[in-house]
């Protein structure tokens, strides 16, 4: 039986301590951050613009997935007061809620600019990838978004989360954090490999499609509650995830059209 041991810290001395899965998130940003830039050329944004793009969709990143998860996640902070002291707290966030006010925000920001967000989309939505591939890895060293209990079988490639609580700790899980690290992370590779062969917003509207898909499989394996839409059916992610992927389907017939009509 193959039990890991998980390091929700990296490193401890004395009074300073150092969170894994804080680093993990600041090392996503700043990983996004230089992505953006060995890429603004193909965006057609100069060094100055990426830098506010970032900046607006980190921001709103960081306030959106607070936001989604207090809905979700933290029923005692309904209420108007509560919401925004959330907001402003640490605690528990969701990658869609991030992903869409950033999205939004961004979209925002290139609309006043008139600059071209397909392309800009392209890049952003790769960067985007690489990053919560890295947050992931800190969700699994800090045992969160743990996956369920793996029922038939002892695999090698199976874990356990020592953090859990309620006698959980030594059940052997799928490493869904893992699985989906590396999900997002083949999607950025086929970018790299396909960035000159592709017309501007395919890579995007691919990208919602395949991480839709992606996304509502994986829930099936997730062991930890994110809310439901239809109990114990359709998770709040899963039911993001059909409009995600509606989303990725419509814009590349959207973009087919388009291309139809300048023939």
């Amino acid at each position: 039986m193959y039990y890991r041991n998980m390091h929700p810290i990296l490193f401890q001395y004395g009074s300073l301590v150092i969170p894994a899965w804080h680093v993990c998130f600041a090392l996503g940003g700043v990983s996004a951050y230089f992505f953006l830039q060995r890429f603004r050329k193909k965006m057609g944004l100069s060094f100055d613009q990426v830098k506010k793009l970032f900046l607006i969709c980190y921001v709103a990143g960081y306030f959106g997935a607070r936001a989604l998860s207090i809905l979700v996640e933290q029923p005692h902070l309904h209420d108007p007061q509560g919401f925004l002291f959330g907001l402003f707290q640490l605690g528990p966030m969701t990658f869609y809620g991030g992903f869409l006010a950033a999205g939004f925000c961004g979209f925002l920001y290139l609309f006043v600019h008139k600059r071209n967000w397909l392309s800009v989309g392209d890049v952003i939505v790769v960067a985007c990838f690489l990053a919560l591939g890295i947050g992931r890895i800190g969700c699994f060293l800090n045992g969160d978004d743990f996956g369920k209990p793996i029922i038939n079988g002892d695999p090698f490639w199976g874990v356990s989360f020592p953090v859990l609580k309620d006698g959980m700790n030594q059940v052997i899980r799928y490493p869904v954090q893992l699985m989906e690290t590396t999900y997002v992370w083949l999607f950025v590779a086929a970018f790299l490999w396909s960035l000159k062969k592709l017309d501007a917003g395919t890579v995007c509207f691919l990208a919602f499609i395949y991480y839709g898909v992606g996304r509502f499989i994986l829930e099936y394996f997730r062991g930890d509650d994110r809310g439901w839409v239809v109990s114990e059916s359709l998770s709040t992610s899963q039911f993001i995830s059909v409009f995600i992927f509606l989303g990725g389907v419509i814009g590349l017939f959207w973009l087919t059209q388009t291309r139809e009509q300048r023939r």
